[in-house]
This record gives C-alpha cells, sequence and structure tokens, in this order.
C-alpha cells in the first residue's frame, strides 16, 4: 500500500531537515516580477499586522529521491515557491551581517562527503536540474552577491550560457535584494522579517513515491490550477513512464516544445491541430469535430485506447514528435 505521509515545515525547520532536487523533467523556473512581489508582499502584510501570527503559503508534493538519504527529496510540485524562498534566504545572507546571522548559512548549504576524497564539500539545499542553473545557485550560495555582482556575472558568460533561466533566477534574486533594500532602513528591520520569515510562515509537505506523487500533482492541478494543458500532458506521460526512463523522455520533450518556441507557435494550438488531424473528435467533444483548448487534456485522458500514452509514452512523444516537424511546414 502506497504510504503518504504529511508534515508541516516552518521555512527554517525546511531548508535545515531537507534537501531538495528540481528533477529534469520538471518545467523551469518560471516565476516573474509580479509572481515574486505577491508573495514579499503577502509575508510583509502578515508580518506588519501581527508578527506572532502564522502564515501559511500552501503545500508541496514530494518524493523520496532514489530510495536513498530520507532527507533529500525531488520536488513533484510547489519548486517555484521554495526555488523563491532560496532566492530571497540568499539575498539575506548578502544583506545581513554574517557575525550575527552566520546561522542562515546552515539553510542554504550542507556538508557531505566527496564520493572520490572523503573529504567535505559544501552542497546546495536546492538542486535545479535545467540549463546550467546549477551553477548559479552555486554563485549566490558562495559568494552572498550584491545586484551589481549579478550583473558582473552574468557579463561574463556567454550568449549560450545566459540561458532563460538563469536569467530569470538573476532577475529574481535582484528583485528581491532590491526589495529588501527599499522596503526596510535598517538591518535591524530585515533581520526581525527574516526572524517572521523563518519561524512564522509555513506549508504542508506532502511526501510519498514518484508515481503517487505525480498523480496527487495530477488531481490538484487538473483543473488549470497554475498549469496548462501541455505541462498536464507532460505530467501524465511521466506517470505512466518507468523512473529509468525519465531522461529520455524528458529529452524528447524538449525536442517537441523548443521547435514550437523557437517559431513562436503556440503549444496548445498544436495540440488541438495534432488532435484533430489525427483522431475522430466524438460528440462528447464537438459535434463539428473541432475540439477547444479547454478540452485537450480530458480529452487525452479519455482516449488511451486511441493514443496509448500508459503502455507506450515513447511511441506516443515520438508521433506527437513528428506531427511537430509537418505543422511547421
Amino acid at each position: 500500500m502506497t504510504q503518504i505521509q504529511y508534515k508541516k515545515y516552518s521555512i527554517q525547520e525546511a531548508f535545515t531537515e531537507c534537501c531538495y532536487v528540481v528533477p529534469q523533467y520538471q518545467r523551469e523556473y518560471v516565476w516573474g516580477e509580479k509572481q515574486i512581489n505577491i508573495l514579499l508582499e503577502d509575508i510583509k502584510t502578515s508580518f506588519d499586522l501581527d508578527r506572532e501570527g502564522e502564515y501559511f503559503i500552501g503545500t508541496t508534493i514530494v518524493s523520496n529521491k532514489d530510495n536513498s538519504s530520507e532527507h533529500l527529496y525531488d520536488i513533484i510540485d510547489g519548486q517555484q515557491r521554495l526555488t523563491t524562498l532560496f532566492l530571497i534566504i540568499c539575498a539575506l545572507t548578502s544583506i545581513l551581517p554574517k557575525e550575527e546571522y552566520s546561522s542562515i548559512n546552515n539553510l542554504l548549504l550542507i556538508k557531505v562527503s566527496d564520493k572520490k576524497t572523503g573529504k567535505d564539500v559544501n552542497t546546495s539545499k536546492l538542486e535545479l536540474n535545467y540549463d546550467g542553473t546549477n551553477d548559479f545557485i552555486k554563485y549566490i550560495t558562495k559568494n552572498s552577491p550584491k545586484t551589481e555582482d549579478i550583473e558582473n556575472y552574468l557579463s561574463k558568460l556567454s550568449k549560450k550560457e545566459k540561458t532563460n533561466s538563469i536569467q530569470r533566477l538573476s532577475e529574481g534574486y535582484k528583485l528581491i535584494y532590491n526589495f529588501f533594500s527599499n522596503t526596510y532602513k535598517t538591518e535591524e528591520e530585515i533581520g526581525m522579517f527574516w526572524a517572521y520569515l523563518s519561524h512564522k510562515v509555513s506549508f504542508i509537505q506532502i511526501q510519498t513515491d514518484i508515481g503517487s506523487a505525480l498523480k496527487i500533482f495530477e488531481t490538484i492541478n487538473e483543473r488549470g490550477v497554475g498549469l496548462n494543458p501541455m505541462d498536464l500532458l507532460k505530467n501524465l506521460i511521466f506517470i505512466n513512464t518507468p523512473k529509468e526512463s525519465f531522461g529520455d523522455i524528458n529529452k524528447s520533450w524538449k525536442e517537441i516544445t523548443k521547435p514550437l518556441e523557437n517559431a513562436k507557435e503556440k503549444p496548445l494550438r498544436f495540440l488541438r491541430y495534432y488532435i484533430m488531424a489525427n483522431y475522430a473528435i466524438t460528440d462528447k467533444y464537438s459535434k463539428d469535430g473541432v475540439i477547444r483548448e479547454e478540452q485537450i487534456y480530458d480529452w487525452f485522458k479519455d482516449n488511451n485506447a486511441l493514443c496509448h500514452y500508459k503502455e507506450n509514452p515513447e511511441g506516443f512523444i515520438k508521433s506527437i514528435k513528428s506531427n511537430v516537424e509537418k505543422y511547421k511546414r
């Protein structure tokens, strides 16, 4: 029987007890100014109203990574918030005096034994597995940079290295840094905000095996809360894929989405045409054979008998990929 565990964490408890990994198959960090400001302002409002009151920021879904350390988790849902919180902690290490707030670093790094030498090495509490972003994470955890340092770091990257993910992470870090610099006049005020954030801001962490975690993720998001049918379809494929095949499936998925992005084509529009070009649309979905965007995900869920994504996810993705090539012509 699948075991599902729930635990309430404060931010300090979470990053003290847990190390988080964003797997290859997850979408990249996509939060921008609007989402980051909402999170910061919401926490600030709660802090201003009642510094003893608790502020709840939702749930995360994780699975134990490779059945190894019980505190090393793949993030299945909640990585945008957890990554943003990690950026907030990193920015605070640059603003608050290290001699008085040295414990913050314990939430960013953990000492582990090197696999080759056996010596202690610092490893980040958050690992991002897309587009070379781990180098950026290592840089901010090691150097506690100011905004001008971030600009200097980016200026040394080649055009290929300066990926969209690194751009968003760096913009997010600078936005957070400037929020504290512009909002609070003294280090003491920022320190009190940090005390509130670390002890009073909390979330529920749901922990289970990878298959169950992906299904819970689907249940929470299938009505369009934060994700569109393209994201949900990707998740549906991974639910039915052996874990050892995740890397290959993720690579194939990028070969579908990247050409559409480069051609400035909307993925959902492509999926509509893919369904209508390859399958008959029953009256349940449309009497005129035209399927709407909001019906796409439900159509795939109801039509495995036609698509065979459960028993043959690789073949299903191959079919979509060949249609992308035709669609671009």
